[in-house]
């Protein structure tokens, strides 16, 4: 209102809206229930302002969105029925703005703005773990992970509920926008990672609690340890020396501790429960790298042939596999097994090569299309170190060995050489 300094000269301004934006709060703030027993927050219907973390895929798809975000003292779940912001990846750090809402049971902002701030302007958010009973209000709106659970068999649908249990009961929701429709439940034990959203449309709003994965990759099956055996040289003569090795890939899920690996070495004269050794002793040549290792002295009364040494892998946490080891005891008249095999892809070609065995009167040249064989003799007893596969095809990958000969006594298989014959690309 403006007046002049007469009474009577007054004249009436328009009207001037003010719009005063909310506070920045946390999010744990913006979500305080001072009356815990109905669980609906005490500023729901206000507009609120809060940064977080995304940590969802965008679960509305379509027209609106639907992202979870987090900060360090909670998470909440950002919605738009119609108004599409973004779109966000999962990591991005977000300011919003908007109204608090509840909607069945699940605390809500309805964004009313959405601003991307630089990176690093918030920590980086890992999923929290629980067990499946300690879901409750607290957790909702955040990232979580829970291990040990199981699933009925069966394939995923999209926007449907599935039991989970880890002794306590529990819901997956699997999403419609994710990538996990049409795959398959895991048959074995395996671990979740999810945000904890909520369906209950009845007062006091404390249960219906569900876990909603992201994609498949937060859908972890537990794996055992495994190994693949080899031995150096491949082949011996009895009373030789072979360092075999069991290179370890650890289980998951959770990782595997206190590997052991234990070998059956009856067929060569040794122990049938051999422990092999990743601590630098017993032929190890580097300690705790996984590669498991021991110098085996074959028993001079050996018989003759190949030998498939049976090997044992587990942890600490109750996970076995099995995996062998292929040993040829050779005569001691056959020529020392070839080095230094060589393949080079050609088109609808393999060249090969290796190094001349000392005493060798010709060489096996041997073929498989599966890696590690078995392999089947393509050129017998011939006298170069060097042969031309021409009975190949194109795009094609193929494994070789060569052995050595002198007479009617054969070493054991070289190295494996593999390699893929390609056609040339068309000219011009």
């Amino acid at each position: 209102r403006f007046c002049a300094r007469e009474p009577l000269s007054c004249a009436t301004s328009a009207n001037i809206s003010l719009t005063v934006n909310p506070t920045l709060e946390t999010i744990a703030a913006v979500k305080v229930d001072t009356t815990p027993a109905d669980t609906v927050p005490d500023r729901a219907g206000q507009n609120v302002r809060v940064r977080g973390v995304v940590t969802s895929i965008d679960f509305r798809g379509g027209a609106g969105i639907e992202y979870y975000i987090q900060d360090t003292t909670g998470g909440i779940d950002v919605f738009h029925s119609s108004t599409s912001f973004g779109p966000f990846t999962i990591g991005d750090n977000i300011d919003v703005t908007g109204q608090l809402v509840q909607f069945n049971g699940l605390t809500e902002i309805t964004a009313a703005s959405i601003t991307t701030l630089p990176g690093g302007t918030l920590p980086p958010v890992s999923p929290q773990t629980v067990t499946l009973s300690a879901i409750n209000e607290s957790l909702e709106g955040k990232l979580i992970r829970v291990d040990g659970l199981t699933i009925a068999p069966g394939t995923f649908a999209g926007d449907t509920n599935y039991s989970i249990s880890d002794g306590s009961p529990g819901t997956m929701r699997v999403a419609a926008d994710t990538n996990i429709p049409g795959t398959n439940a895991p048959t074995t034990t395996f671990s979740l990672i999810g945000l904890v959203g909520q369906f209950d449309n009845s007062n006091p709003f404390d249960s219906g609690y569900q876990i909603i994965p992201r994609s498949t990759a937060d859908i972890i099956p537990l794996t055992s340890p495994t190994g693949v055996g080899s031995a150096n040289p491949p082949s011996v003569r009895p009373g030789g020396s072979s360092l075999l090795t069991v290179t370890v890939t650890p289980g998951q899920n959770p990782p595997s501790t206190g590997i052991t690996v234990v070998a059956n070495l009856s067929s060569i004269g040794l122990s049938a429960s051999q422990a092999f050794f990743d601590d630098g002793s017993n032929g190890d040549v580097a300690p705790f790298d996984n590669i498991f290792s021991y110098n085996a002295t074959v028993d001079s009364g050996t018989a003759l042939g190949p030998k498939t040494l049976s090997v044992q892998i587990a942890d600490a946490q109750a996970r076995n596999s099995a995996t062998s080891i292929n040993l040829n005891i050779q005569s001691p008249s056959a020529p020392p097994t070839p080095t230094g095999l060589v393949a080079t892809p050609g088109n609808a070609q393999v060249g090969l090569s290796w190094n001349t065995s000392v005493g060798a009167s010709g060489y096996n040249v041997k073929r498989s299309t599966v890696n590690g064989g078995p392999y089947s003799i393509i050129a017998n007893d011939i006298a170069p170190t060097s042969y031309n596969d021409t009975s190949v095809t194109n795009g094609v990958t193929y494994y070789y060995v060569v052995s050595a000969l002198s007479g009617a006594n054969e070493s054991g298989n070289s190295n494996q050489a593999s390699a893929t014959p390609t056609a040339p690309p068309p000219s011009g």
